[in-house]
């Protein structure tokens, strides 16, 4: 498989996963807050791809920029994740 064929399929898998995580739930995972749309919407892998994370539907979900920005390729527990989002004020404490 090219390289270009393999960006490809990623794009689309990302997508479905995107899809299917937005039926369940329009909000971030994190900071819970609404999205307007779902071009608003990233996919967030739990576990960092760069630790070995997959692009599997058990280790991604969706957030918002911010919060996705924030936790980035780091693994951190998710009530510790919580408590460093309210104190950047991206929720209220």
């Amino acid at each position: 498989m090219h390289k270009k064929e393999s960006w490809y399929i990623t794009r689309l898998h990302k997508n479905k996963l995107k899809k299917y995580h937005w039926k369940r739930g329009q909000l971030c995972f994190y900071c819970r807050r609404k999205f307007l749309s779902i071009k608003f919407a990233t996919i967030e892998h739990i576990y960092p791809k760069s630790a070995g994370g997959k692009l599997t539907i058990g280790n991604t979900t969706l957030t918002c920029k911010k919060c996705n920005d924030l936790k980035s390729s780091k693994i951190i527990p998710h009530n510790t994740f919580l408590q460093l989002v309210k104190e950047c004020g991206i929720i209220s404490k």
